[in-house]
Parts: structure tokens; sequence; C-alpha cells
């Protein structure tokens, strides 16, 4: 059962200490509701309008998992996400693989490997709405921790997301985070 009270913050910091407990998750950046970063930079991505720069689009968490790069939006309820999603969606229309890299190596960020793929992802606490089915999702409460991979990510990204998807499910809270 949804708790509807859990906040958009307490997502953040579910998922970031989740994530942190994972053997193979490498943070990169994080940027929550409560602008407490912890030592992990904001990530920003150039946006382009009509071939012109735009301002930047920041991305609320940057990591990655073996060989996968995943720029993840965090919100409370799913049915928050619909700008989140059409912004990934966007960054992801513009940028490839490549440009993402380079951007981010250009904000301090260093691979170890470096990324053969990246995947968008939405992270919330209520499920209350569809989800998109090119994004892998998870939803985080207190307590109970599911991902979902999108039926249209690509197979050869599907079996790294299966690994992630069995340490995310399994792993155990630290309190002390």
């Amino acid at each position: 059962m949804d708790l509807p009270d859990t906040t958009e913050t307490e997502i953040h910091n579910l998922l970031r200490q989740r994530l942190s407990n994972i053997t193979g998750v490498k943070l990169l950046g994080w940027n929550p509701p409560n602008a407490k970063t912890y030592g992990l930079p904001n990530i920003l991505i150039p946006k382009f309008r009509e071939q012109r720069r735009a301002g930047s689009d920041r991305v609320d968490a940057c990591m990655t998992y073996e060989d996968v790069l995943i720029l993840t939006e965090i919100k409370a309820a799913s049915s928050e996400m619909v700008a989140d999603i059409a912004k990934l969606r966007r960054i992801y229309s513009y940028w490839d693989l490549l440009g993402i890299t380079q951007i981010l190596t250009r904000q301090g960020i260093r691979f170890s490997p470096i990324p053969r793929a990246v995947v968008p992802a939405i992270a919330f606490g209520t499920l209350d709405s569809s989800l998109p089915q090119d994004f892998l999702c998870w939803h985080v409460q207190p307590g109970v921790y599911r991902q979902i991979a999108g039926v249209q990510i690509p197979e050869k990204d599907a079996e790294v997301l299966r690994r992630l998807r069995a340490a995310f499910e399994r792993t155990q809270d630290n309190p002390e985070m």
C-alpha cells in the first residue's frame, strides 16, 4: 500500500540510501528538493530551442550501474512525472550517449567503465498512473522497493537492468545513512 504523505524529499532520501548500498552502483550527481547534495554535484544538461541554447535542464539523479548510465527524475507520485518524463525524452532526443558523457565529463564526472548505454528512469513513492514503457521505473516507499523496466528498453540493456533489479529489491536498508 502506498503512503500518500511520502514527500518528494523522502523519496529522494530513500532512493539514494538504497542505491548507495548496492554494489556496482556509482552515484555521480544528485539534486534533491532540499538542495542538500552531500558532496555530489548537480547535473545540468544544456537545452536548446530552435537550434539555440535555452538554459539547462537539471536532472534529479545521475548514476551508473555496471556500464549503463541512468539519468533519473524523482517525484512523490507517478502522476506528477509528466513534465519530468518529457524533459528526459527531450534530453535523449537531442543528446546521444557520447554527447551526454561529454557534458558530464565537463562537469567533473569521471566514468569507470565508460558507459555503453544510457537509460532514462523515474522514481516515485505513490504509483497512481500508468508508467512509460521506455523507462526504468523505481517504486520507492519505506520498506518497499520495486523496479519495473519498460518493455521498450533495448534487450541489450535489459540483462544489466535485471541484475540491478535483483540487487535493488533485495538490498537491506542501512539505518545509519
